[in-house]
């Protein structure tokens, strides 16, 4: 007989439940990010990407980036973030696992051919190569593809399709090993 492993989501004071990555599954995914909701967590694909400020604590390790909005739109790792005091004071930094974020050399389409073929060799070595560097911080500029790395073994890749003062959206991809 088969068993069938059924993913459990967690309950989050939110009321939104959060699935986290199973690892071998490729997720490619539109996201909306805003000022109330900058918070980036690359879940399995039926979990909400994007989480307010207020849910990092119970998130943890689940957490690995978070927008700055302004006249220039930047991603910081989550730790940069709490080191830039825009985390409440109480949550600890041993929670977050180390994220990584770089700039691509990758055009568009190609990361669209990665994204849509499921592709996790491509998307791993892109990411790797990128972020090699071990930035925490970008500026984020439109046609740019992005990649992520994260020290729990998640890789990422995204492209912004949209943005505004408040907001933006994006085109992306991730998998954890």
């Amino acid at each position: 007989m088969n068993a069938i492993l059924e993913l459990k989501p967690y309950q989050m004071k939110t009321g939104e439940k959060v699935f986290p990555a199973v690892p071998g599954e490729f997720y490619a995914y539109t996201s909306r990010f805003t000022q109330e909701r900058p918070v980036y967590t690359m879940l399995k694909c039926k979990s909400n990407k994007d989480w307010p400020l207020a849910a990092v604590a119970e998130l943890g390790a689940e957490c690995n980036f978070v927008f700055m909005f302004s006249s220039l739109i930047r991603v910081n790792s989550i730790k940069i973030a709490l080191d830039a005091g825009m985390l409440d004071s109480s949550v600890g930094g041993g929670t977050f696992d180390e994220s990584w974020i770089a700039s691509t050399s990758i055009t568009p389409s190609t990361f669209y051919d990665i994204r849509s073929q499921k592709d996790a060799t491509a998307l791993m070595t892109t990411c790797r190569d990128a972020c090699m560097e071990q930035e925490k911080t970008v500026e984020l500029k439109s046609g740019v593809v992005y990649a992520m790395q994260t020290g729990a073994g998640k890789y990422g890749m995204f492209l912004m399709t949209y943005s505004s003062p408040s907001s933006l959206e994006i085109d992306a991809c991730h998998i954890l090993f």
